[in-house]
C-alpha cells in the first residue's frame, strides 16, 4: 500500500483554515487528505451530582465529604499519517502556535520593559573614522627587500653588507586599547564603546587587547566586571591608546582624577617597554596638562580630527 506524503500537520493546517468544528466534516477531510479517521466507541460519562454523606460518626462529628472526581476529557480521533500518529483531542492546540504567541508575549514584555535610547553622535566624523585610526594606530614595519634601492646601489658599484629593505606603515603590531572609567569620563562612556567598535573592526578582535581602568592604569586594569591584574606593558613596538580625559575633569568633584605625575610615570612605562602612547581625550588643546605633550601623541577627539592632523601629530613623537 502507498503511504500518504501528507503529514498530521497538514491535516492540522486544513482544519484551522477551513474552521472546521464538527466531526463529520473533519473525518471527510482526513479521508481526501489520505488519513482515515478512526472512530472511538466512547462510553458516555456522566457526573453524578456531588453527595454530602452527613453521617454522623462516634465522636458526634460530620464525615468529610469524599472528593469528586471528575471524568478526564477523552480523546476523540485517531489520526493515522504515514509517519505520525496521534491520539490527541482536535481541541488541543498545535505547539508550534503556542511557542509563537510565547514568544511573541515575551518580545512584547521586553520591548516595554526597555527605556528608549536617545540618538547618539560619535565625536569623530564616520567618513573619516577608519583613515583617523589607520593614520594613529600604523607603526613601521620591514615590509620586504628594496629592490630598486638594492639595484642602485650594485649599479653604483656601492659596497652594502645587507640588503636594504622596505619600511612601511602598518597596523598589523596591533594595539593595546586600555579604556577609562573614572567618574569623568561618565558622558563619554557610549563614545567609548564606539570608538572600541571601530578599532576592532580596523586591526582585528584578535589583535586588539581591550582593558579598562579608573585613575591611572597602573594602579591596575579591569577585564570584564570582576577580574583585575596589574598593568603590563604589550610587546614591543605595539601602540598603546588611552580613551581618557587624563585628568582634566574637575579632580575637586572627581576623587578618581589621576594626576599628571601619575601619567608620567605611566607613559614611562611605556617608553621603556617601546610602546608609543596615543590619548584620545575630549577636551580642548589648551587644558591638556603641558607636560604631558612631550611624552605621548594626544589628539583632540571631536569632529574636528581629520587624518592629516593625526599622521602629522604622530609622526612629530
Amino acid at each position: 500500500m502507498r503511504r500518504s506524503s501528507i503529514f498530521i500537520a497538514d491535516l492540522a493546517a486544513a482544519l484551522d483554515v477551513l474552521d472546521v468544528r464538527d466531526r463529520d466534516t473533519a473525518a471527510t477531510l482526513g479521508v481526501l487528505l489520505g488519513m482515515p479517521v478512526e472512530e472511538r466507541n466512547e462510553v458516555a460519562v456522566e457526573a453524578a451530582p456531588p453527595v454530602l454523606d452527613e453521617t454522623i460518626d462516634v465522636s458526634g462529628e460530620l464525615s468529610e465529604p469524599e472528593p469528586i472526581i471528575e471524568p478526564q476529557p477523552q480523546p476523540s480521533y485517531r489520526y493515522i499519517a504515514s509517519r505520525v500518529q496521534s491520539a490527541s483531542p482536535m481541541t488541543e492546540e498545535i505547539p508550534e502556535l503556542r511557542l509563537q504567541r510565547a514568544t511573541a508575549q515575551l518580545a512584547l514584555e521586553s520591548s516595554e520593559r526597555d527605556e528608549p535610547q536617545l540618538p547618539h553622535t560619535p565625536l569623530l566624523r564616520v567618513s573619516s573614522t577608519r583613515a583617523i585610526l589607520s593614520a594613529a594606530l600604523s607603526s613601521d614595519v620591514i615590509g620586504g627587500v628594496d629592490a630598486t634601492r638594492a639595484v642602485r646601489l650594485v649599479v653604483r658599484r656601492e659596497p652594502f653588507d645587507r640588503l636594504p629593505m622596505k619600511v612601511l606603515r602598518s597596523v598589523r603590531r596591533g594595539a593595546q586599547l586600555l579604556l577609562d572609567k573614572s567618574a569623568g569620563m561618565a558622558p563619554f562612556h557610549r563614545d567609548q564603546a564606539w570608538l572600541t567598535e571601530w578599532i576592532v573592526r580596523v586591526i582585528g578582535r584578535q589583535q586588539v587587547e581591550v582593558a579598562s581602568f579608573t585613575h591611572a592604569p597602573l594602579h591596575g586594569l579591569r577585564l570584564g566586571l570582576k577580574r583585575r591584574r596589574a598593568y603590563r606593558p604589550p610587546p614591543r613596538g605595539t601602540p598603546i591608546v588611552l580613551l581618557t580625559d587624563l585628568g582634566i575633569a574637575d579632580a575637586s568633584s572627581f576623587d578618581e582624577a589621576a594626576r599628571p605625575d601619575e601619567w608620567l610615570k605611566f607613559a614611562g612605562v611605556a617608553r621603556r617597554a617601546g610602546c608609543p602612547v596615543i590619548a584620545f581625550v575630549p577636551y580642548a588643546s589648551d587644558r591638556w596638562p603641558r607636560e604631558l605633550r612631550r611624552v605621548m601623541t594626544i589628539l583632540r577627539w571631536d569632529r574636528r580630527l581629520t587624518a592629516g592632523r593625526t599622521a602629522k601629530a604622530v609622526a612629530s613623537k
